[in-house]
């Protein structure tokens, strides 16, 4: 049994087709116990820059994890990894990609179970939010900048008559 039929045991059938679809645009990986990249999604790829052949067997935390957090998400694939159960642990994390932007990727972490019930391994389904919390960050700056702008009006307005 090879490490993708171990991970459908312990999959449930989609509820809906829309559900089924927005698992599809999620990027997919599978770490080992190690962080070793052993199968990831072609999302994944597009979203990481690398092909599927660059990418499997390298270390997930030594190719794409900033150095000043590596060590708590090496502490959290640990925690992942010890849990005997189904969990489903969320983390918003950045990741350096092959052009060495960072990207804001709002992670999904279940660990995976052979047939006797030991941790094999941890499904990572990552979405980049990069641009939805840049748009957040945009989307205060301007109420940041309305808001002054009302609280001054009567200031301003006294000025101009």
């Amino acid at each position: 049994m090879d490490e993708k039929d171990k991970f459908r045991s312990k999959q449930k059938p989609a509820d809906t087709k829309e559900a089924l679809a927005h698992k599809v645009e999620l990027a997919r990986q599978y770490l080992d116990v190690d962080g070793n990249i052993t199968m990831i999604n072609r999302k994944g790829n597009e979203i990481l820059g690398y092909s599927q052949k660059e990418l499997l067997s390298k270390n997930w935390f030594d190719l794409f994890v900033p150095p000043e957090i590596k060590k708590e998400l090496v502490e959290l694939q640990k925690n992942i990894m010890q849990s005997n159960e189904e969990i489903d642990i969320y983390h918003e994390n950045e990741a350096i990609v092959r052009s060495d932007a960072r990207w804001l990727i709002a992670w999904h972490n279940m660990p995976l179970f052979d047939e006797n019930g030991h941790t094999i391994g941890v499904l990572c389904s990552g979405n980049d939010i990069t641009e939805l919390c840049r748009a957040r960050y945009r989307i205060k700056e301007n109420e940041r900048f309305q808001n002054a702008v009302i609280e001054h009006l009567p200031l301003l307005l006294n000025v101009l008559w």
